[in-house]
């Protein structure tokens, strides 16, 4: 009997070696893959040189995300313009930082093919995704929902263009939303040509713009941590702390956030975005 439990207990001790071998190889792959998206991943700087006064609050679920952020400076044949959108995939973790690569890859294919319209460039990158994924062909129906700017610094107006995801801005004291397109990028057989509406703003008031995907109002908390935090909230929250630096907006959303999850689970990638345009 002895025997035995020591032959059974030298079996689970290999398994489990065997197990913790292949996680760590897991890990350092899934931590080199972080590496590269984070190359994709605009620097700071560069937008701060169109921007002074923005954050960008990124808070992936795993290691890479289904959530980021894309940045395109048109400045050098459209002085003082740029484009500027935070883009949602289907999915978190590898399969979301796979499309992820796809969709950084095909807005800037788009952008320097000549299309700086917002409405324009997310018709073409709906074709384009669909091509990609060859979704005419399979059953694959990924893609994703995103918010896209172009700034004009000198003509102080931005247009606005989304699908799915909201524009929100504050201007005047007044709380604005205009509703994306209700249609994603990406994964539909029904329709291979979509059209996007646009929006035009005027920033000659200034104005706090913010842009997100919707993890943090889908985020489980509260006190019995069954509750989603939910757009209502999330949008009061963003009204709250609108005359607030970008510095305080991101320090205040990162406190609300940990204080409303506690130690539930994060259960998507978080991307919330904001700027003061002037």
């Amino acid at each position: 009997l002895e025997k035995k439990v020591e032959e059974r207990t030298e079996v689970i001790n290999t398994q489990k070696e065997e197990i913790q071998e292949k996680n760590r190889a897991i890990f350092s792959s899934i931590s080199y893959a972080l590496t590269i998206q984070q190359a994709i991943l605009p620097r700071h700087e560069a937008i701060h040189d169109r921007v002074k006064d923005f954050f960008i609050l990124y808070q992936p679920r795993d290691i890479v995300s289904g959530d980021f952020y894309w940045f395109y400076d048109l400045d050098e044949k459209h002085e003082g313009q740029f484009l500027i959108a935070a883009i949602d995939c289907t999915g978190h973790g590898i399969p979301g930082a796979f499309m992820s690569m796809i969709a950084y890859n095909l807005l800037n294919r788009i952008v320097e093919e000549g299309v700086i319209e917002p409405n324009k460039i997310l018709e073409k990158l709906h074709v384009y995704i669909k091509d990609a994924l060859r979704q005419d062909e399979n059953e694959n129906k990924d893609g994703m929902d995103l918010v896209l700017f172009h700034v004009d610094t000198l003509q102080k107006k931005f247009k606005y263009s989304g699908a799915k995801n909201p524009l929100l801005y504050i201007q005047n004291g007044e709380l604005i939303k205009v509703r994306g397109t209700r249609h994603a990028i990406g994964g539909s057989h029904q329709h291979d040509k979509v059209l996007f509406d646009q929006v035009e703003v005027s920033f000659e008031q200034p104005l706090s713009l913010f842009m997100y995907s919707d993890g943090y109002q889908d985020q489980f908390g509260g006190e019995k941590q069954k509750k989603k935090f939910l757009s209502k909230r999330f949008e009061q929250l963003l009204f709250e702390i609108g005359d607030y630096s970008c510095e305080e907006q991101q320090s205040i959303l990162e406190k609300e956030m940990q204080d409303w999850k506690g130690n539930a689970e994060q259960i998507d990638d978080i991307l919330v975005m904001g700027m003061k345009l002037s």
